[in-house]
Parts: structure tokens; sequence; C-alpha cells
């Protein structure tokens, strides 16, 4: 369909000025026009999505003039518009819509070389030449330009890369040809530039590495064996020319308890060593690719002919914004089926640069900045050089402002309050974990274990079972998410995993407490865990905590704080006197004796209230506690000058 008159003759000065470019004189001539004029038609199409109200136009938008002006953003300034991401129309009468604008990727539009259109138009195919020159690009701009990103074995150039060992087995997938069948290689130290995959089992892989396969693998693996995700991944590593490859369920012997165990350990250094992660973020399982079918818009997009400042000609193309998510790292990346997965959450974090295969198109994530094939930017924040940024964590109680960057070592850390802001960057980061699935409970700990290996190499702190020694008397304070409290979606397993102070002891979502300025005396006099097998961030089979604090005992009873929800109980004293509130950490908690422990106040109403962890004797011995609960106590209960020293679980 071709374009009117009015349409051809939009430029680029008149869509920045604050009066707009002068369109049709009425809604009605847009309409006439809009039976012959594609772009036209456009417009009535996004006037008419966006003002959704019955009876649009009513009969005095008809004769409303029509206005189209440039958009920089939702807070651009139109006075300092640097590059124009979208397309607004309005009228007096008309209410106001949206089209997003683009352009090519090609170097000799102008538009895409001076920056004048921050969109870019997405390939219809993942596995295009044109997506693949768009990812080569965001890998050399990234290795050349990004100082925070590097690393040794950054370089793509064979004679100029100087890598680090490869992990202990890989898939060599060849050369770019693909003239050679991939095979297992173990590696014996050999250094090489490889790249990481990311993956959500989803339950089905219909190809693993077991010791009795394990020869079979080295000699070499039948295309049509493996699953879609991986065959992708393949193929994108050849794409770009790298040789090696790891994926878990290949390069992780899977019934060696033995090799699992030491290769999880390892997890922190396969990751952040690796040129880049491939993450399949859009797929549900290994079987659904990362070459995903990408929808088609009813509405296609309408080419049109931009005149620059200087005369210039661009090609640039206009789509109604409702065909574009207005945050697509949010849609496509942490709302996506990958980030459910538990085990997902430190190989982002770890990764200096991944791809993200969304459903709708590529995205790129490296500790600089985000970006997506269709030009959308990502929120930058401040890097952390430990590999692992405060970005990756926005969504936790972490704030930017605690911590900025990590020093270069150790030995800076001898400060105890450096510490602490580990300890706290470390919460938010369990917060967000605790959000996520894991197929298997056991690999809790196991799961989480590389990214504290990477803070260990920071702090040098006593890890605990999921918490750091360093401000761990704060960090016991933390509950079940209210609306996995209501449901009953928190459950502690049968299997011992944890000692019952830690989170990690729970499968739930859970959020930490930050006390108040207003604490009590409560000291962690010592405190260990026994770790099951060799990493000591792995699974534990024992721990304990020797506590010096105030202990207020009292009875749960029988009665609810809220009618039909199980955990949330009365306190009473020995007088049958209401004195609080329990809520417990599962169902099923039954009522009787319980201690508890204060470890603030705050001020409600016209009193103070203690809040505590609730605590009951294991019958083992007088002084040793389990957890089972926090709660509230009537400040006027507590007597502090009273103090006990005990064990807790």
């Amino acid at each position: 369909m071709s374009l009117c008159t009015l349409c051809k003759g939009i430029t680029l000065a008149g869509l920045v000025t604050h009066s707009g470019y002068s369109h049709y004189p009425t809604f009605e001539n847009l309409q006439t026009s809009a039976e012959r004029c594609g772009l036209c038609r456009l417009l009535v199409y996004a006037l008419r999505e966006r003002n959704t109200s019955s009876g649009y136009p009513k009969e005095n938008s008809l004769s409303s003039r029509v206005v189209l002006r440039a958009a920089c953003g939702p807070f651009g300034d139109i006075d300092q518009v640097k590059e124009i991401s979208s397309l607004c129309i309005f009228g007096d009468n008309l209410g106001l819509a949206e089209l997003s604008l683009y352009t090519t990727d090609d170097e000799d539009d102008p538009a895409a070389r001076c920056g004048a259109v921050s969109g870019r138009l997405p390939s219809p195919a993942p596995d295009s030449e044109h997506s693949f020159r768009v990812i080569s690009h965001w890998i050399e701009n990234c290795v050349a330009n990004h100082p925070e990103c590097a690393s040794i074995q950054d370089s793509i150039s064979p004679e100029t890369t100087q890598p680090q060992p490869l992990p202990t087995r890989v898939l060599d997938v060849g050369p770019p040809d693909g003239a050679q069948i991939t095979r297992l290689l173990e590696t014996k130290g050999r250094p090489g530039s490889y790249i990481a995959m990311s993956h959500s089992w989803g339950g089905i892989i219909t190809l693993v590495t077991e010791e009795k396969s394990l020869v079979e693998r080295k000699k070499g693996i039948e295309p049509s064996t493996l699953p879609r995700s991986f065959r992708d991944a393949i193929h994108i590593t050849r794409k770009l020319g790298i040789r090696y490859l790891w994926i878990d369920s290949l390069c992780i012997i899977q019934d060696s308890a033995i090799d699992w165990e030491i290769e999880a350990s390892r997890m922190s250094e396969v990751y952040k060593n690796a040129l880049l992660t491939i993450a399949a973020t859009g797929a549900e399982n290994s079987l659904a690719g990362c070459f995903m079918k990408r929808p088609i818009s009813s509405m296609a997009p309408i080419q049109l002919e931009l005149t620059l400042d200087g005369g210039q000609i661009s090609q640039v193309y206009l789509w109604p914004s409702s065909c574009k998510p207005i945050d697509p790292f949010r849609v496509e990346v942490d709302m996506g089926p990958l980030s459910k997965r538990a085990w997902v959450l430190q190989e982002r974090i770890l990764s200096r640069r991944t791809l993200h295969y969304g459903k709708t198109q590529i995205l790129w994530e490296c500790q600089q900045e985000s970006l997506a094939e269709d030009g959308s930017r990502g929120a930058h924040v401040p890097v952390l050089r430990s590999s692992f940024t405060i970005r990756k964590l926005e969504r936790t109680s972490v704030s930017s402002s605690d911590i900025r960057k990590l020093p270069s070592s150790q030995t800076e850390f001898s400060s105890g309050d450096i510490r602490k802001s580990l300890g706290d960057s470390w919460i938010g980061v369990v917060q967000l974990y605790t959000r996520r699935q894991l197929t298997r409970g056991t690999d809790k700990l196991p799961a989480l274990s590389g990214l504290a290996h990477e803070f260990y190499k920071y702090s040098g702190d006593d890890y605990l079972a999921g918490l750091w020694r360093t401000g761990l008397e704060g960090h016991l304070c933390w509950s079940v998410e209210p609306f996995h409290l209501r449901y009953g979606w928190t459950h502690r397993p049968s299997a011992y995993r944890a000692p019952t102070w830690s989170w990690a002891s729970l499968d739930g979502e859970i959020k930490f407490i930050w006390p108040s300025k207003d604490t009590f005396p409560m000291e962690i006099i010592e405190a260990d865990t026994t770790v099951l097998g060799q990493d000591p961030f792995g699974q534990v089979k024992g721990g304990w905590i020797k506590v010096s604090g105030l202990l207020y005992h009292a009875t749960s009873s029988e009665e609810t704080e809220i009618p039909g929800c199980e955990r949330l109980r009365i306190l009473h004293n020995q007088a049958g006197k209401r004195v609080g509130s329990v809520v417990y950490d599962i169902d099923h908690t039954m009522p009787g004796p319980v201690a508890c422990l204060p470890y603030s106040k705050s001020r409600q109403g016209g009193d103070y209230i203690s809040h505590v962890i609730i605590l009951r004797r294991t019958g083992q011995s007088s002084d040793e506690y389990q957890r089972i609960g926090i709660g509230k106590l009537h400040h006027s209960v507590v007597d502090e000058s009273l103090k006990e020293i005990f064990t807790v679980i």
C-alpha cells in the first residue's frame, strides 16, 4: 500500500518541534486517506486500539486535527532530543496513541549511523545471518570497550588469545562449517575459549552423560540424539567461531555423586570464565530450543522514507507500540520460563556476558549494559568486580548504595562493616533464589554453592548452611512470604537438609526482616555446620548455634489469629493471658510450650512490640531448641535483665 503526500512529507525536523508535524486537518480526513495509505491506516489503528471506549471516535473527534511528534522516552525533553524512540499521535479530542519507530542495522543507513532512531527492526528469525551480525557486534564491542567485563581469555582471535584452563569436560563442536561431529572432550587443563549454556531441564533431557556412556560420548554424539536446545547451542557456538561448549547434563557425569559434587562446586569458575553464556530463556525445557518461532503481528510494519537534518533520507519502520513490550528485559528475561529455575540464578549472576534467546527476540546482558534486538536498553547500575552485578539483583532488597565495588583482594576485608555489607547483599540473593523452583530438594544449597564460593573469595567469612557468620544475628530474622504462608506452600522436607535456623531448611519463598535499630542484646557465641561431602558450600548434615539472649517462655494455643489460617496462633503466658502471637514456619505445628527469643522492638500505636524468633525444646536437653517460627510479644512481658545461653539446631 502506497503512502499519501502528507506521510511522504514527514521530516525529522518537523517531528522534534514542540508543535509537532501537522498531519491531516481532521480525523475524518485521516480515516478517508487510510483506505489507500498504509501509514494513515496504521495511525487510525493505533488511535482506535489506544482509545477503546465504545463509540470511538466520537462526533467531536471527527473534526480534530491530527498531529505527529517525536517521543524520546517517558521523560524526554523535546528541546534536547538526540534520538527518537517512537512517534506520538494526538489531537484536540483524539486522545493519545504511539507508534514504535525502527530502523535497520545497515551501516549505510543515515538514521542508524548517526543514532537518530533508537529502535532496530528485529530479524524475523533468531538464526538469521542478520541476528548473528548483531550478536557478533555486541561481543566485539564488549570485548573491546568494557573493562568491567574483561578477562584474559576474552579475545576471539586465536593468535591473541591467552585463555585460562577449560572446564574438566567440554563439548568440542569442531570447526564453524560443522565438518566434525560434536564429541565430549576431557580437557586435562587445556587452555581455550569456550561458551557455557544455561537452560531449563524441565524434567525432559533426552541425552545425558553417565559413567556407562562416557566413552561413547568421547567418540562422538549423533546430532539427532540431542535435544533441540543443545543442537541450537552448538550451531550458535560454531557461528561465533568458538570451538568449545559447556552444557551441564553432558559435561558432568550425572550418575556419579562424586563427579557431580566436584563439578557443582566449580560452577562459579565455569560461568565466570566463559566468553559468554547462551541462555535458552524462552524455553520451558530442553526440547523447545533457542531458535523459537517468533509471533507474527496482525499489523505489518510500515516503511517510511524519513528526511533527516541535512536532507539525508533514511528507511524507517513504524509499528503499533502494543506489538512491543514496554520493558522487554522484564517480560522476556525476568518473567521468562528460565528465570523460574533456582539453578539458573547463579548462572545468570556469575556470567559476565549472556545471550538470552527469548520468545520474540535476542537480548544481551553484560556487566556494563543490557541491549535487545529491537534497540531497547536495560537500566545500568554500578558494577561489582566479583563478576556479579547489583543490576541483576535489582528486584531484591539489595541497595546499590550499600556496596558499589568490591575490593580487588580479600586482604581489604579487615573491616567487619564491609563483610556485613556482603552479607546483606547475600540475603538479597537468597530472597530472589527462594522464589524459584528446584526439581530436587537436596539441591537447595548446591544450587547456590558457586555463588557462595565467589562471595567467600572476597570475604573469607565462615559459611553456615546458606548464611554468613558476620551479621548472623540479624540474618536469623526471616519469615515465610505471607502468600505462601496463607496457602500452605511452605514445608520442611522429611530428610534433614539444614539446621532449623537456616532458611535452607524450608521449601518456599523467604523474606528477611531487617531488625529496627532498637534491638535486644542477642549474641551468637559459637556457630558451626558439618558438610555432607567435599564441597564446603554444598549439602550439610548438621549444624548448631550457641546463643546468648533473652528468652520468654509462653504457650502457643489452638486459637488462630486469623480464622482458617492454621499457622497464625495466639501466645499465652502461664496464667492464660494473651501476650502475643506466633507465625509457624510450616503447617501442622502442634500447640504447646515455646520459647520467644526477642531480636528487636518497635512502637505500634502507643505500645512497644517485641519481635521474636519462636523456638521449641528438642527434648534432648533443657537448653537445646529448634526454630518453629517468628512472632510478636507485648513488650511489657519481656524482662531485659534475664539472659540465657542455649543451643539452636
